[in-house]
Order: structure tokens, then sequence, then C-alpha cells
């Protein structure tokens, strides 16, 4: 195999392994490019958002680790600073958004094993042109430290990448291992890519010369623990000119460990909508609580309702807030770990995962606890946003609420079931009535289960659930600490390592299928060895279900989610709103909400009241 492709004539980029690329043409790295700069917009008015509890932005850079990948950092951070190579979210809709795509949709050959991409001409805050120089830094970045993204799945991007052949400043071309969905390689992998300044962030010290480090692979690691380690100090975000050049609308002026953020816009941005507020303040609360009272006293334009305080719909109504629900592109569940030393070969037995999903009483917590905001999770693909991607199967609920049946499971595979109080297995085994393998006489279903601490309906949420997994004798015990914390804890793990100590982990919502994953084939979350798919969960035939998925687009998407739906890798719970949003009435723009989580606050207008 040619990894360099054939580019004789021309200067070819050394190549970092694991990913080769070749150049057609020299790109100017560094030089000086002639730009008119805009001038500064007229100051505007300051629009202030109200962050979730706990959820505060505290990673900026774009090759996120599992422990940070999360809508605080990704879509409510770095997307309003460093925009990825395609945009998905447009009014609403879970589709492409091609005006607001750095690059043109893809073009793929007849056999759908190339695909080339050509950039607009897009520019950075410093007046540099973003080039294939910058999408080749993140390739080089990437392929080095590809333990340290959370999207990352073995096997997938860029693995299944043969070589990379840059052909002008604007196009590059992308040869695949064999033929991709062009669908799904664009909406999962091609989404994947953030075009990095290059000619800001290619070096080793804060102080050090910028150069060409990542065009060697100990170069590029060095590079990325250098930018990793800058990362990790968020108060610095704001003073480093590390993130001082960036190529969204907006530029962040202030971040503190608290979580308090402020952007102003970008005035050389140079996509389609330019900001025209002067002023965007992302604000941390504590509670719930105190971001309501904050509301009431008018000091936040865009802001959420708990569901035990809708009753203030009323007040702020007539205080000038309108209401809307906010729904996502997603599924609710919280993982288990398949790898604990203790509990995973509990976990690893389907029957007990489907007497488990056999006790979740989604309908009524929908009713009682979130008030009807909120939809159920039947399956691994959203029913919550319409779509063309989910089953009648899934839609259909395989596992409906009914304890009886839970406890019959268990009584039949060697459980001394008893509710309210603690089952335990009378017969091991891996027989047809046996408990199953690793399981020894005696062992007890009794579980661990962390949830994320300042939400009030996940508290209810996780009593309830307490509560129903006691009907069959499956004993919960409960505990709570912050979002970031129980988001942090939940990662993939060996038995052997102190990290996989964790049995089940609750941070409230499960998992939006935003940029860089919106075509919901399971990669990231359920593939073997992905870094999102928490609890270790490893199926031969639903691996193979999802690189046919990959390869074959809905009809094959369509047999993986049936089949995942029943073998519950993951206990599906609701999903419930992203948020109440209570949002000034003279602010415009700010609705339809984007299912992918997405804010825009460059489109955003504030008036008078």
């Amino acid at each position: 195999m040619n990894l360099r492709g054939s580019a004789a004539p021309w200067r070819s980029i050394p190549l970092v392994a694991g990913l080769a690329v070749a150049m057609l043409i020299t790109v100017p790295v560094g030089a000086t490019a002639a730009v008119a700069r805009r001038s500064p917009q007229t100051p505007g008015p300051t629009v202030t958002f109200a962050e979730q509890p706990g959820a505060i932005p505290n990673y900026i850079l774009p090759l996120v680790p599992s422990a940070y990948c999360s809508v605080n950092n990704v879509e409510q951070l770095q997307y309003l600073v460093y925009r990825p190579l395609y945009w998905f979210g447009k009014n609403g809709a879970p589709v492409l958004n091609a005006s607001l795509s750095l690059a043109g949709v893809p073009v793929f050959n007849a056999a759908h094993t190339e695909a080339t991409i050509t950039l607009k001409h897009w520019r950075w805050s410093d007046g540099q042109p973003i080039t294939t120089r910058d999408i080749e830094f993140y390739l080089n970045l990437l392929t080095q430290e590809k333990s340290g993204n959370c999207y990352y799945v073995p096997g997938q991007f860029p693995d299944n990448v043969t070589k990379v052949v840059v052909r002008s400043a604007t196009t590059m071309s992308f040869y695949l291992n064999h033929a991709y969905d062009p669908t799904w390689f664009t909406y999962n992998e091609l989404a994947q890519i953030t075009p990095l300044p290059q000619q800001v962030w290619d070096r080793t010290s804060l102080h050090g010369a910028v150069g060409n480090s990542d065009e060697e692979p100990g170069g590029a690691r060095a590079v990325y623990a250098f930018l990793s380690a800058q990362a990790s100090r968020v108060a610095s975000y704001s003073t480093s000119p590390l993130w001082r050049v960036v190529d969204g609308p907006w530029r962040l002026t202030a971040l503190n460990n608290l979580g308090d953020a402020t952007f102003v816009p970008n005035p050389g941005y140079s996509g389609p909508v330019r900001a025209r507020i002067g002023r965007f303040n992302e604000v941390p609360y504590a509670s719930a609580t105190s971001e309501v009272l904050a509301l009431q006293a008018g000091e936040v334009d865009y802001g959420y309702l708990p569901l035990n305080a809708l009753s203030e719909r009323s007040s702020l109504a007539h205080k000038g807030f309108r209401f809307s629900s906010w729904p996502e592109f997603g599924i609710g569940y919280f993982p288990i770990n398949f790898n604990n030393p203790k509990v995973g070969p509990i976990f690893r037995q389907l029957y007990v995962r489907q007497a488990m999903q056999s006790l979740v009483n989604q309908t009524e917590y929908i009713k009682t606890i979130f008030k009807g905001y909120a939809t159920p999770t039947y399956g691994p693909v959203p029913i919550s946003v319409p779509n063309p991607f989910t089953t009648a199967h899934e839609r259909r609920n395989p596992y409906p609420f009914d304890p009886g049946h839970a406890a019959a499971i268990l009584r039949a595979r060697g459980w001394r079931v008893e509710p309210g109080a603690v089952t335990t297995c009378r017969r091991a085994g891996t027989g047809a009535a046996d408990c199953g393998a690793g399981i020894k006489i005696g062992a007890q279903l009794n579980f661990n289960l962390q949830y994320a601490s300042g939400n009030p309906y996940l508290a209810q949420e996780m009593q309830a659930l307490k509560s129903d997994f006691s009907r069959a004798g499956i004993a919960i015990q409960l505990s709570e600490a912050p979002f970031n914390t129980v988001f942090g804890i939940a990662v993939p793990c060996r038995p052997a390592q102190p990290a996989c100590a964790w049995q089940m982990e609750d941070w409230g919502s499960g998992w939006t299928f935003s940029i860089p994953n919106t075509y919901p084939s399971g990669d990231f979350l359920f593939r073997a060895g992905a870094a999102t798919n928490a609890g270790s969960y490893n199926d031969a035939r639903n691996n193979a279900n999802i690189q046919a998925s990959d390869v074959h687009g809905i009809s094959a998407l369509y047999q993986y989610e049936d089949f995942l739906a029943r073998q519950v890798p993951v206990i599906w719970m609701p999903l419930p709103a992203y948020q109440l949003s209570e949002i000034r009435s003279t602010l415009s723009g700010a609705v339809p909400q984007d299912p992918y989580n997405n804010v825009y606050p460059e489109i955003w207008t504030l008036g008078h009241g």
C-alpha cells in the first residue's frame, strides 16, 4: 500500500504514524495573511445565560478526554469559540447545517471509499486563513493521542483512514479502508474534525517558538501534552495567548474556577451571522433554587425552571419571561460497570439486566416526577425528537414495568427473591437454572448508585427507582456528588484498576447525539473500546451490527437498534427535557432551541421591555 500517495513533484509532509498524509501543493505555514480587518462592533447589550447546577465549563481544548466530554464543555464553551468542520442543527431540527459549516458538503467517489472536502474561506481571529494545514495539525495530534479523545472508537476515525491527500490550502481527500455510508461518515467521522490554529498552537511551551513539531510522532505527543496541561489551567483561559486566536463567533474574555464565563463578539468572525449583542455571560448557580431567585430578580435573561418550581411560570410571565421546553436529540440512561470486580459478573448476565429494566417505571416517572416534560427511552436511538432512525419495535418498549415478571426471571435463574430485602444467589453455576458465570452462592443483588446532586427531579427519580427495585429484592445504596464528579467517575476501566470501583453512576440525562455524534449508530456509546462506552459493554453481535450500520446505512441501523434495545447495555431511563427554559420576552432568536444543546447567542437580539 502506498501510504504517501503520488506527490513526487511536490513537498511531502512528514508522516505521523498511524495516519498517512500526502501533500500536492505547498501550503504556506505561519505566513502573515493580507486581510482587511473588520471594525469592532458597536457595543450592544449583555445577555446572561444560567448554567445548570454543578455543570460548569472547565475544558477548552477541542480534543476532549472522556471526563470532560459534556454539554457544558463542548456545546456551551468550545463551540462558541472553536467551530467544528461541520455544523449540525437548523431551526430546531437535527440536520446538517451547510451554511454554518467551515467546509462544503463532502464529495464521495462512486465506491464510497474516498471523501473530498473543500474549506470555505474562513479566517482565524488573527487574520490567518483557516487551511488544510490546520486540519492536518488536528489529525496529527489526534492520531498520537487517540485515547485522550472521548469520541475515539478503535478501528474508526482516524484508524479507518489509510491516506490523506492535501490538494490545496482549501481541499483535501480522505482515502478509506473500505466503503462507508456517506451519511454516517459525514455525520460521525468528518464531524469529529475541528481545525486548530497551527500557527499559534504548534509549540511545546507557552513562550516557545511555533514550528512544525506535530509532523513527527514525538513532537505531536509533546504538543498535545503541552496543550492539555494548559487546558487544565481554567483561570488562565482568558489571558493565555493560546486561547485568544479563535474562529467562532465569540471569544472568551473571562472564566474562573466557579464557572463564571464572559464572551464578547469575535470581530474577525468570518461566518454568515455576526453577533448583535455586546456580551454573553454564562453564570453558575449552586442550586436550582438560587437560579430561580436570580430569575425572579431579573438577573438572568435565559434561565430555567426546575420541575419543583413550575408554579413560578405565571409570576415570571408577568415579569416579562416566556416558557419553552428544550427537547434534545438523545437517550436517557445510566451506565452499569460490567468490569467492576465485585458486581460486574452479575451485570454481565442478560437476564439480570432484563429484570432490572422491567423494574423501571418510566411512564409513572414521566407523569409524577417530570410533570410530562420527558420522553421514555426504550433503546439506543432517540424518540424524543422526530427523526427517521427509530423503529416501531423500540417505540413499543421491549421491557414494560412489571415487578412480578422481574422476580420470576430471577427465581428461574437460581436467586432467592426477597422483596423489600436483598435477593441472594442460591444456585451457582452456568446452567439454564443457575445464577451464571462468576457468581457465587450468597452473592447479593445489592448495588451502589451515585447520582448528580443539585437536581431535585433526579433525587426524586432515584428514590422512586430504589423503591421499585426493592419490589424484586434488588437493593440500591444511593449517594450523590456534583455533576462533574459523577460524570468523571463513569469511564471505561479494567477490573484491576482502582478507578473501576464504581458500580452505577447517573449524571441525570444520558447522552445527546450532538456534534460530532449526530448519527445514532452507537459507535461512541456501545461499541467495544469506545471512550464513552462508560460501562465497558462488549457484545460481538452488537459490534458487528454497529459496523454494518456504518457501511450499509439505515436498514442496518434498524437491526442494530432492535437488537440492542433487547440487550439492555445500560439501564434505560426517561430523558427529561434538557431544561424548561425561561427566556426574557425581549430576547429574540432564542427559539426554537437546538436539539443538540447548542446555543446561538450570535443570532440573538435583546430589545427593551
